[in-house]
């Protein structure tokens, strides 16, 4: 609810033509003072914070059945097996922790793809990001707001995980029948170059949707094509 009364306010404030975040800047909680702020939207604060207190004192019916709910809970709590969402498909896996564990060793353990660092290395990745987005602002080439924003980040080591192949003949698995191979996947959400990374796509889609080849959907596809039907 704060959220939203703080867009309105902002909207009401510097009016909806001016209320577009500007992209790839730092989140701002500024919130002009409540003498600025029209007696609509002050008004409209109290009532819709009466209407919210309201509707949390009415108990809805519940969806599930106490048997249900729980089962969702152990679940939820188990430490002896992984749930993940299968690599081709919608359905979802539940697998022995251990054997899902197996699956991703035996990956890792894979010199050819993998090497196993002797220490974290993140932090000193970001310091020399931070460096080089910094000496790019002193030239001129990037702004002060826009390098607050990618260096603006707390790093984490990137997580990896696997997606059950399930797809794959069973005689081909891991353990025939047991255990299947794994789509590996590096979760690079939140890592030191994350938004480097988002800024660069956002840059070259611009620049790609220029291109007399450039293909949105296939929405886009099939109002671009041309279909000629011959007489029988």
């Amino acid at each position: 609810m704060n959220k939203f009364y703080w867009r309105l306010v902002l909207g009401d404030y510097f009016g909806e033509s001016e209320l577009r975040k500007t992209p790839f800047t730092p989140p701002s909680d500024w919130m002009p003072k409540r003498r600025y702020r029209s007696e609509a939207i002050l008004e409209f604060k109290s009532t819709l914070g009466e209407i919210i207190e309201r509707e949390r004192e009415v108990q809805g019916k519940p969806n599930l059945t106490r048997k249900e709910r729980a089962a969702l809970t152990e679940l939820r709590q188990s430490m002896d097996i992984v749930m993940k969402p299968v690599d081709k498909g919608s359905s979802i896996v539940i697998m022995d922790k251990q054997q899902y564990l197996f699956e991703a060793h035996r990956q890792l353990n894979n010199t050819e793809h993998y090497t196993k660092l002797k220490e974290l290395i993140y932090w000193e990745t970001h310091t020399e990001i931070r460096n080089i987005l910094q000496e790019l602002e002193r030239a001129g080439y990037l702004k002060g707001k826009l390098v607050e924003y990618l260096t603006g980040i707390q790093p984490r080591a990137r997580k990896f995980y696997i997606l059950p192949k399930i797809h794959k003949n069973p005689d081909s698995w891991t353990a025939p029948g047991e255990i299947p191979p794994g789509r590996p996947i590096v979760s690079d959400y939140s890592s030191e170059s994350y938004r480097i990374a988002e800024f660069i796509d956002a840059s070259l889609t611009r620049l790609s949707q220029k291109h007399p080849s450039y293909i949105k959907d296939t929405y886009h596809f099939v109002s671009d094509m041309t279909f000629q039907v011959s007489a029988p």
